[in-house]
């Protein structure tokens, strides 16, 4: 609290403008740098597809890196030095890639759930290097820490989930686009979101200092994302006005609370003494002179009073960063995305990303055209949530945006090139692409089928009594019997 004070008070605004808007910049320059890596044929041999392996490298780097430095916030003696990152990073990649390749010239080239395959893998590398770097003693202490592993493998196990959701939730808008249940669907996603931040949160309660930082930089990073995905595949301007005024209702609600309780709290300030400045050196004489005279129990009501004011003055705080990293994510998100397909629609491996699909350089436009738009009502929003913040509950929402970015920059900067590089490495031909329209087919035919036996069962003894009939007497139609015979066909 005092740190975000003395930082709004010395940090300039042009200083604070390009913290907010360079935080993005290194993300979007590492996935086109990766981009501009060529692909090879998948249909080609494994060692023919140098560029894929090169990738694998990359994302296999980034996610040694990114999980040290998440790791250092839940267990103790976990920090590692600027070179120790980077020799972990290296060394899970190597391991990480030299196992995809062994697998894909064993089995098959491309691999499909490759990710999900080599998960096992990529953790036995990590721990594996991570022992080698800290040594006996240091490993041994972290094993040690019972409580807070569990801890760490609730966490890690939830963003596995988060990964595998989403994907998920884009198939199924997929399959219901440009239908009457595209809107529906798509209003699922403001309810996964919830979902998923309450099991988030719950997951590293322990860590209230950065909740806000891992959360929304989490969930509301792939709810943001795979919105982007959504507005580029609909055409309809009426999905950005749903979507638009859904956001506004949960941030105008939000709001209402931040200023109900900024209210609330300067009521309660405005009821206490305001603290006399004396000397130092009459400190002594002061507090003699007062002791006397003050009741024991009217200092412990003022006392616990402070302290009350104080908690709920860090929940605003608390409230109102998340609300800024929200609105930030939201505005900055679909520029990324934007612009990457801008560009991406001129590099020759585009043909090989599944989002590239029917985009050109004559239609790119029109394919981006909701994703800006998103992104504009964004911005704006996030230029009215600053202004009513600082007019009706005094708080400087830049200044504490780019605090918050600046001094978490190494797990800012992690988790958005780690999911950036994971939502969008993935999304190209050579990690599988599994055909889900057979499995969804085989389910209606088992579904039809149960229903119709499960109709049938109750008039199976009937049935079987009616064809004995039926052979006995071959000349007789019974009235049963086509009634036997229109439940036989439905």
């Amino acid at each position: 609290m005092l740190a975000l004070e003395e930082y709004t008070r010395k940090t300039t605004l042009f200083r604070v403008l390009c913290v907010v808007t360079g935080t993005p910049l290194p993300t979007l320059a590492l996935v086109l740098c990766q981009e501009s890596i060529p692909l090879q044929d998948p249909a080609e041999r494994w060692s023919v597809n140098y560029g894929f392996w090169i990738r694998m490298m990359v994302l296999g780097f980034g996610e040694g890196c990114a999980t040290s430095i998440q790791l250092r916030h839940l267990l103790d003696d976990m920090t590692l030095s600027f070179k120790q990152t980077v020799l972990l990073g290296i060394s899970v990649a190597v391991g990480y890639t030299a196992t995809a390749m062994m697998v894909a010239s064993y089995w098959t080239f491309p691999i499909p759930f490759v990710n999900f395959i080599l998960s096992i893998v990529l953790i036995v590398a990590f721990v594996v290097v991570v022992r080698l770097i800290l040594g006996k003693q240091r490993f041994q202490y972290i094993l040690s820490q019972r409580k807070k592993l569990r801890q760490c493998v609730n966490f890690l196990l939830v963003q596995m989930i988060m990964v595998s959701i989403y994907p998920a939730y884009q198939f199924l808008f997929d399959s219901v686009l440009h239908t009457r249940y595209e809107i529906p669907v798509l209003m699922l996603l403001p309810i996964l979101k919830l979902v998923l931040r309450n099991i988030f949160t719950f997951a590293i309660y322990h860590m209230e200092d950065i909740i806000p930082e891992q959360v929304i930089l989490t969930v509301d990073f792939f709810d943001a994302f795979y919105l982007a995905i959504c507005m580029q595949t609909s055409s309809s301007i009426t999905t950005v006005i749903v979507i638009m005024i859904v956001d506004f209702v949960q941030t105008a609600v939000d709001l209402i609370e931040l200023y109900q309780r900024t209210r609330e709290i300067q009521t309660r300030l405005g009821a206490i003494d305001p603290i006399q400045v004396v000397q130092p050196g009459s400190m002594v004489s002061y507090a003699n002179n007062m002791a006397p005279n003050a009741p024991k129990s009217t200092v412990g009501l003022k006392t616990k009073s402070n302290v009350d004011i104080l908690y709920e003055s860090l929940e605003v705080l608390f409230t109102a960063e998340c609300l800024i990293l929200t609105e930030y994510l939201e505005t900055f998100v679909p520029v990324l995305y934007g612009t990457y397909i801008l560009v991406m629609v001129h590099l020759p491996s585009a043909q090989y990303h599944t989002e590239m699909e029917g985009v050109t350089t004559e239609n790119v436009s029109d394919k981006v055209q909701n994703v800006f738009i998103y992104a504009t009502l964004e911005l704006a929003s996030l230029a009215v949530l600053t202004g009513i913040m600082w007019r009706n509950c005094g708080i400087r929402a830049l200044y504490q945006l780019a605090f918050v970015l600046e001094t978490q920059a190494a797990l800012v900067q992690s988790k958005l090139m780690l999911w950036v590089l994971m939502t969008l490495t993935y999304r190209v031909t050579h990690f599988g692409k599994v055909n889900w329209k057979p499995h969804v087919c085989a389910i209606t035919t088992f579904s039809n089928w149960y229903v119709v036996n499960t109709s049938r069962f109750r008039v199976d003894r009937t049935l079987k009594q009616l064809i004995s009939q039926r052979i006995n007497h071959p000349m007789h139609v019974d009235p049963l019997v086509l009634q036997s015979r229109h439940i036989s066909d439905a």
